[in-house]
């Protein structure tokens, strides 16, 4: 009786700490992601501001033309970075489906799907509000009846607008990949129930 009970400490114990290790290892994982983001922000942030100072003085028409140039280089900066974010992190995922038992190979392949498709149509969407924002900003800076305080408040409202459309897509993300993660709990509790009742 001691050694089966020392068995199931044994082995529950051993269950803990590899739980504990995979969650630790993905606070890990996604900490030094948020962190590299963070830095990566902050360093477009100065940048940015850098820029602005080298337009003071300039003509109208020189800052519209520098800007564009500087956001063009910035938008491609932005791109491989978030290219570079996401390919770490299909590469740990498909590293943490590798190790998981409990899903089949079919549900892998349409998880690691689903994060790929999720990832495409947000990078559609940035494009999309990155051309937009060309569009925009001559439309703003071209028009002579507004005040430098109007623009700033419609270029407000712009952003504002086009942050409620990203988090709207991020919130339908979110939901697409829930039903899916209740859809495969439920397809391997139906396995697991079929299986027991074989028996």
């Amino acid at each position: 009786m001691r050694k089966v009970l020392g068995l199931v400490l044994v082995v529950l114990f051993g269950f803990t700490i590899s739980a504990h290790a995979a969650e630790s290892d993905n606070k890990g994982f996604y900490k030094k992601q948020r962190d590299n983001v963070k830095e990566y922000v902050d360093d477009r942030k100065q940048d940015n501001k850098q820029m602005a100072e080298s337009l003071k003085g300039k003509t109208a028409e020189e800052k519209v033309t520098e800007w564009k140039e500087y956001k063009t280089k910035q938008n491609e900066a932005n791109a491989k970075f978030k290219n570079s974010i996401h390919q770490e992190n299909m590469k740990y995922l498909k590293e943490r489906l590798a190790i998981n038992k409990n899903l089949t190979d079919q549900q892998k392949v349409e998880l690691s799907e689903l994060f790929e498709k999720q990832y495409e149509e947000r990078i559609v969407l940035r494009a999309t509000q990155q051309d937009e924002n060309v569009i925009f900003f001559e439309k703003v800076a071209n028009e002579d009846t507004m005040t430098i305080e109007q623009k700033k408040e419609a270029i407000k409202a712009h952003f504002v607008e086009q942050k409620d459309a990203a988090q709207a897509l991020l919130n339908r993300q979110k939901e697409i990949f829930k039903e899916e993660s209740n859809k495969i709990k439920g397809e391997n509790k139906l396995d697991t129930t079929n299986t027991l009742e074989k028996k």
